[in-house]
C-alpha cells in the first residue's frame, strides 16, 4: 500500500472514530439525562394523579362518616332519647331510616347493654341477652367516644355494612345509653369498583386491620370466600397505611414493583391505596427509550459497515461451528438416553429374576435357624454371614429395580430439614466422623416427592460417610437462592474424586468402589431431574467432596 493510500485510510479511520465518539456522547446524553428527565416527569404526573384519587375517596368516606355521626348526635339529643322513652324512640328510628339514604338500621342500647329499641319490626332476636362486650357499648358508653366498626358482610341479604355508635346523654349529662347507626357500603364499593382509571392503575380500600373492603376491577362478591375475605395486611403500601403513613412511594411485593399513593380516612382509620405497576408506569418512557436505541443503532451502522463486511466470514464460520457442536451434543444426549433406557430395562429384568432364587435362599436360612436348635459356633456364624449377605444383595437389587423403574414423582411441599435430620439419625455414622448439621427451623419447604427425596439424600450422606474410612467431618447446610430455589449441600473431608472421573460419576455402572455396582449416583441424578432439581459436585483429591442439590421451593408453572 502506497503512502497516499495509507494517509487516506488513516483519515477514514479518524473520521469513523470521531463519528463514533460524537454519536456516543449524543447517545449517553439521551440515556442518562433525557430519558431520566422524562421518567421523572411521568412519575410526578402519576404521583399527582394517584394522590388526588386517594384523597378524594378518603374525603368522601370521611365526610359521610362525619355527617352520619352528626345526625346520630342530633338524634341522641332528642327528648325521647335523653329521657330514654323507649316506646317513643321506635317510630323516630323508623322515620330516620326511611329518610336518610344508605342507612340499614338503627339500634339503642340501655345502660346495661340491652337492646331496647330499633328500626326493625321485630327486635326480639336481639333481646335474648345483654351485650356488655360489644365494642360500641365499651367505647361509646364506658368511654363516651364515637365508635366506628369494621365492615361486616351479611350473606343472607348480600350486603356489606358497618356501624357508628355515639353515647346517649341524659339532660344532666350522664351517659344512659348508646345509639347505633348501621350504614350500607354497597354504593361505596360499587363506586370504587367502577371508578374511571388510567390503564394499569388500581384502587384498594382497606379497613384498619388490612382487610380489603372495596377494590377497582375486582368483583369481591364472586370470590370463593365472599367479600371481606382478602387480607392485604402484608402488602407494603397497606402496612404503611396501618402505621399511619401517607404519601407516595415505590415498593416490591411478590416480585412485582408498584408505585403507590396512600391516604387515610381520619374518622375511622381506613386507608385508600392507589397503585400502578412500574411496568405500566414506564411503558411510554420505555417506548421512547427503545426508539432512541433504534435510531442510534441505525446511525452507528453506517461507519461500521466495513467491520461488518470483514467480520461476516468469521460469523459464518462461528455459526457453522455452533451448529456442529449443537448437533453433536444432541446426538450424544440421544445416545445416552437410549443407553440409559436399555440399561434400565435390562437391569430391572435381571434384578427381578434374581429376587426369586434369593428369596428361596433366605427362606432356607430361616428354616435352618429354626431346625437347628443348638447350632455349632461355626454354623451359627456362617448362617449370620449368609443372612447379612442376603440383606446386602436385596439392597443392591432394590437399587437396580429403582434405577430401571424410578417411578412417578408425587410432589408436594415437604419439610426438608426434618427429612435430613431423620436420615442423619438413622445412618450408621462411625464415632470418628463429626457431623455438622447447619440446618435450622427457618429452612423453607421444598416441592418434591418425599420418598424420592429421602432416597436421594440417604445415598449422598452414605457415600460421604464411606468416603471417610479414617474419620473426618460431615457438613450439611443450605442456602436460599431466591423465592423459588433452595441449595442444600453435603460435604465430606474424605478421599475426594479424581479429576478424570468427574465427568463419569453420574454414568450408570461407573464406580471407583471395590464393592459397588455404579448405580447409586446414576439413580440420584435421575431422581433429582424427575423432581425438577439440579445436582452439581465439587471435589479435590485428599480434601473432600461437596454435592450441591438445587431444589424448587414451589410448584413450577
Amino acid at each position: 500500500m502506497n503512502q497516499k493510500n495509507k494517509r487516506r485510510l488513516n483519515l477514514v479511520t479518524k473520521l469513523v472514530i470521531l463519528y463514533i465518539i460524537v454519536m456516543s456522547l449524543i447517545f449517553l446524553t439521551q440515556i442518562f439525562y433525557i430519558v431520566p428527565f422524562i421518567k421523572n416527569e411521568k412519575l410526578e404526573s402519576i404521583k399527582s394523579y394517584q394522590e388526588e384519587i386517594a384523597q378524594n375517596i378518603s374525603s368522601i368516606i370521611d365526610n359521610k362518616n362525619l355527617e352520619f355521626k352528626e345526625e346520630l348526635l342530633n338524634m341522641a339529643d332528642l327528648p325521647e332519647f335523653s329521657n330514654m322513652d323507649i316506646e317513643a324512640q321506635t317510630p323516630i328510628l323508623v322515620n330516620y331510616k326511611n329518610i336518610i339514604k344508605g342507612v340499614y338500621n338503627y339500634f339503642v342500647l340501655d345502660s346495661e347493654a340491652w337492646y331496647v329499641s330499633s328500626s326493625l319490626e321485630d327486635l326480639s332476636p336481639w333481646q335474648t341477652q345483654s351485650h356488655p362486650e360489644d365494642p360500641s357499648f365499651n367505647i361509646s358508653f364506658i368511654k363516651g367516644k364515637t365508635y366506628y366498626s369494621t365492615p361486616v358482610y351479611f350473606k343472607s341479604v348480600g350486603e356489606i355494612n358497618y356501624y357508628i355508635s355515639v353515647p346517649i346523654l341524659s339532660e344532666t349529662g350522664e351517659r344512659i345509653g348508646v345509639l347505633i347507626g348501621i350504614i350500607l357500603l354497597n354504593d361505596l364499593i360499587e363506586m370504587i369498583y367502577k371508578h374511571d382509571l388510567q390503564e394499569g392503575t388500581h384502587i384498594t380500600l382497606v379497613d384498619n386491620e388490612g382487610t380489603v373492603v372495596a377494590s377497582s376491577g375486582i368483583d369481591l362478591y364472586v370470590l370463593e370466600d365472599g367479600p371481606l375475605s382478602l387480607d392485604h395486611s402484608e402488602h407494603p403500601d397497606v402496612q404503611a397505611v396501618l402505621e399511619g403513613n401517607t404519601g407516595s412511594f415505590e415498593h416490591e411485593y411478590e416480585g412485582l414493583i408498584n408505585y403507590s399513593s396512600t391516604s387515610i380516612v381520619e374518622s375511622n382509620g381506613w386507608g385508600v391505596i392507589v397503585r400502578t405497576p412500574t411496568v405500566v408506569l414506564h411503558a411510554e418512557v420505555n417506548k421512547i427509550e427503545r426508539f432512541l436505541w433504534l435510531i442510534n443503532t441505525i446511525l452507528f451502522i453506517v461507519p461500521l459497515i466495513i467491520l461488518i463486511v470483514y467480520s461476516r466470514q468469521i460469523d459464518l464460520e462461528r455459526t457453522r461451528s455452533e451448529k456442529m457442536v449443537q448437533r453433536q451434543s444432541e446426538e450424544l444426549k440421544d445416545s445416552r438416553e437410549k443407553k440409559l433406557a436399555v440399561l434400565g430395562q435390562l437391569a430391572g429384568g435381571v434384578a427381578h429374576d434374581l429376587r426369586n432364587p434369593l428369596g428361596a435362599i433366605k427362606n432356607g436360612i430361616y428354616f435352618l435357624n429354626m431346625a437347628i436348635k443348638k447350632p455349632q459356633t461355626d454354623i451359627k456364624k456362617t448362617l449370620g454371614i449368609l443372612d447379612k449377605a442376603i440383606i446386602k444383595s436385596e439392597n443392591i437389587i432394590s437399587n437396580i429395580l429403582n434405577f430401571g423403574r424410578p417411578g412417578t414423582s408425587i410432589k408436594k411441599n415437604i419439610n426438608i430439614g426434618n427429612i435430613l435430620q431423620d436420615i442423619i439419625t438413622q445412618t450408621d455414622i462411625p464415632d470418628n466422623i463429626k457431623v455438622l448439621n447447619k440446618l435450622d427451623k427457618s429452612i423453607p419447604a421444598v416441592f418434591a416427592d418425599p420418598g424420592q427425596t429421602i432416597q436421594i439424600f440417604s445415598n449422598i450422606i452414605l457415600n460421604a460417610v464411606q468416603a471417610m474410612p479414617e474419620g473426618g467431618k460431615l457438613t450439611v447446610k443450605y442456602a436460599i437462592i431466591d423465592k423459588k430455589w433452595l441449595d442444600i449441600s453435603v460435604s465430606d473431608t474424605g478421599i475426594g474424586i479424581p479429576a478424570e472421573n468427574m465427568d463419569k460419576i453420574f454414568d450408570p455402572m461407573f464406580t471407583s468402589k471395590a464393592k459397588g455396582i455404579g448405580l447409586g449416583l446414576a439413580l440420584i441424578k435421575i431422581l433429582v431431574d424427575a423432581n425438577g432439581g439440579k445436582i452439581s459436585v465439587n471435589s479435590k483429591v485428599g480434601e473432600g467432596t461437596t454435592f450441591t442439590l438445587k431444589l424448587p421451593t414451589r410448584r413450577n408453572r
